[in-house]
């Protein structure tokens, strides 16, 4: 499953942008363009995944008849061919993060560190255990989810030489299939260390196209708190289109539905988004059987989702060419109103982003309320570049009108020609 950002640009000149800002690059689309003639890649991590093949562990063979998370020696030799896999790809920072729940099992990451903003974290996580129904020794697990971890150890080496501006983390998380013990583990651990993690995308069954149309989910949650869960799913869209992913139709659904890793994130306070095939019409039938096998995946399919999946991350942590300019604007003011008594007045609420439509932290926005009442108020922005200010209350009501002066942040430009929005206004009763 997945997640991404967005802010609109107004005024972008000399450049083929779209709504949303981003810009094609060739760097992107060759990696988009490689996914394909690198299928034989995907294949062989596929078939050593699922037991089709015998894997190289430790230096010797061995062959995975199933990745359940309780079974012992399977999901440690699993763990280790991941780990292996991201040393070999010149990963820095792999390593193992252990966890206990209902059972005990490690999270596999590694990571590329950013040139210019090593702190901002873009992730792409998937979990590495399977599960089948009766008999757990038996779980290939292809669709769920080799696929998503074939996809990610292929994005590892792809990207691995590429340099940018923020790091980029490969996190799979174990023990998924026994309630998200892994990834609860991770995000707890991440809240406590105060992470900036700028994205967060969730990858869970991307090979099996039951529906016939090439449909593929992202899952965030509503407008509000999942503000950040609905930019990083526009970028995905964006990325499609731009650069001319055919026949794949992703769709945003603000559901909130919290059944895969993502929804850890979720009860941590970070946005994230969980990219899915549509199941909507047909589910998959080896959904959680000893038939879930790569002869059952719908190859066509599970290609176009990765060119999307490795596109987005490009973007999202700015392969070089692509970063951030270090101008800042304002995307948008909601005002909403609040009452103190039975007086009343108005809120807004300003949103600022970069040139990449990253939401911006730690800036200052200042600016001034006319109208029902007059003053000059500032705030800072929060981690999805939101800051909010409130006139003072008038007995009956009125109507206020907010106007942004200045926004400001060390290092940063405030370039007000990009500015989506100026001022707006609201009327209380």
């Amino acid at each position: 499953m997945l997640v991404v950002l967005v802010c609109a640009a107004a005024g972008l000149i000399g450049v083929q942008a779209n709504a949303y800002g981003i810009t094609r690059s060739p760097a992107v689309a060759a990696l988009i363009n490689a996914v394909a003639a690198d299928q034989d890649q995907l294949r062989l991590t596929l078939d050593e995944l699922t037991g089709v093949s015998p894997a190289l562990v430790g230096g010797r063979p061995y062959r995975f008849l199933t990745r359940w998370a309780a079974s012992g020696v399977p999901i440690d030799r699993a763990e280790q061919y991941v780990y292996e896999h991201l040393r070999a790809d010149g990963l820095s920072l792999v390593r193992y993060q252990a966890f206990r729940g209902s059972v005990y099992g490690r999270n596999v990451i590694g990571q590329i560190t950013g040139t210019k903003r090593p702190n901002e974290l873009v992730i792409v996580c998937a979990h590495l255990d399977s599960k089948a129904r009766p008999d757990p020794r038996r779980a290939p697990g292809a669709n769920d989810n080799g696929s998503s971890v074939a996809a990610l150890l292929y994005m590892a080496r792809a990207l691995g030489h590429h340099r940018f501006d923020r790091t980029v983390r490969f996190v799979f998380f174990g023990g998924e299939e026994l309630g998200f013990v892994g990834s609860l583990s991770y995000a707890r651990a991440a809240r406590n260390s105060q992470r900036r993690i700028v994205a967060v995308i969730n990858a869970d069954m991307i090979g099996w196209n039951g529906s016939g149309t090439h449909a593929a989910e992202l899952h965030t949650r509503s407008s509000g708190r999942g503000d950040a869960d609905i930019w990083t799913a526009a970028r995905y869209l964006d990325v499609v289109r731009i650069y001319g992913i055919a026949g794949l139709k992703p769709h945003i659904v603000k559901d909130g539905a919290a059944w895969s890793d993502h929804s850890s994130f979720w009860k941590y306070g970070y946005g994230a988004t969980c990219l899915i095939e549509d199941d909507t019409a047909r589910r998959d039938p080896y959904y959680h059987t000893s038939g879930d096998t790569v002869a059952h995946m719908s190859w066509r399919y599970y290609l176009r989702v990765t060119k999307g999946l490795i596109g987005t991350v490009a973007h999202l942590a700015c392969l070089k060419g692509t970063g951030p300019s270090g101008d800042i604007s304002v995307y948008g003011i909601k005002m909403s109103p609040y009452s103190s008594g039975v007086a009343r007045g108005a809120r807004a609420t300003v949103t600022v982003c970069d040139s990449t439509l990253t939401p911006v932290q730690g800036a200052r926005v200042s600016g001034s309320f006319s109208g029902a009442t007059v003053g000059s108020y500032s705030a800072i922005t929060d981690a999805y570049g939101r800051a909010t200010v409130s006139s003072t209350v008038h007995w009956s009501g009125g109507t206020w009108r907010f106007r942004v002066g200045k926004v400001a942040k060390r290092s940063w430009t405030y370039d007000p020609a990009l500015n989506r929005m100026t001022a707006a206004s609201i009327t209380v009763p």
